[in-house]
């Protein structure tokens, strides 16, 4: 399994440098004062980055993602790679499929498989399930989506409910809401703040805030 995992994690990396060089995507950098996964806080008061590029290699349109959450408490630093490809069957329906591989450092890794299904129509609803690779365990979710516009303020919410396995708890549920918004501070440069609620069945509700700048090529 751990050589599985390196050996996903090499290839997502260099497909990342390779993309870099020639495709379309965007990176940011921030601070949030928790990092919620899957029903859990896995990493507080930490400072965040995204990576994320699209890329076509040999015909089919790559998606690669990559997420790092370094933390100055004692829940440790969270890495998150992902690849995979999006197509759209009609107007209104788009389907994802991809790896995603996540490893905390004082923790466990784990390698899933994931499936989505996305309507571009009213909330934007999507589903998702993960199926880890090594044990067989699932993680549920879907989730609804909308942006509005405050005056000049564009403001977009989420909402997220899941239910999740590991090997210690079985059918863990979990709900998020979020609020988030930005501005065009520079050219090709944004500032965005995002205030989340988070609760699950294995710890008490919780907000989360973020700061973050972030740009595109």
């Amino acid at each position: 399994m751990k050589t599985k995992i390196l050996t996903f994690g090499a290839l997502v990396a260099s497909l990342l440098i390779n993309a870099a060089v020639a495709t379309t995507g965007s990176l940011s950098l921030g601070y949030g004062s928790d990092y919620f996964r899957r029903g859990a806080l896995v990493s507080d008061s930490s400072v965040q980055t995204a990576l994320s590029v699209d890329q076509n290699l040999l015909g089919v349109d790559l998606q690669l993602g990559y997420e790092s959450s370094f933390s100055d408490g004692n829940l440790g630093n969270l890495h998150v790679f992902t690849a995979g490809t999006e197509k759209s069957i009609s107007e209104l329906i788009n389907c994802y499929a991809g790896l995603e591989h996540a490893e905390l450092t004082n923790g466990s890794s784990n390698l899933d498989l994931q499936l989505s299904l996305g309507l571009d129509t009213l909330l934007n609803p999507s589903a998702s399930v993960y199926r880890n690779t090594s044990d067989e365990m699932y993680t549920f979710e879907f989730s609804v989506s909308h942006d509005v516009e405050l005056g000049s303020l564009p403001i977009s919410f989420e909402a997220t409910l899941g239910q999740t396995e590991n090997p210690t708890v079985e059918d863990l549920d979990y709900q998020s809401i979020s609020a988030a918004t930005g501005k065009e501070i520079f050219e090709n440069l944004d500032l965005s703040m995002e205030v989340s609620y988070v609760n699950s069945e294995s710890m008490s509700e919780d907000f989360i805030v973020g700061a973050f700048v972030s740009t595109s090529f």
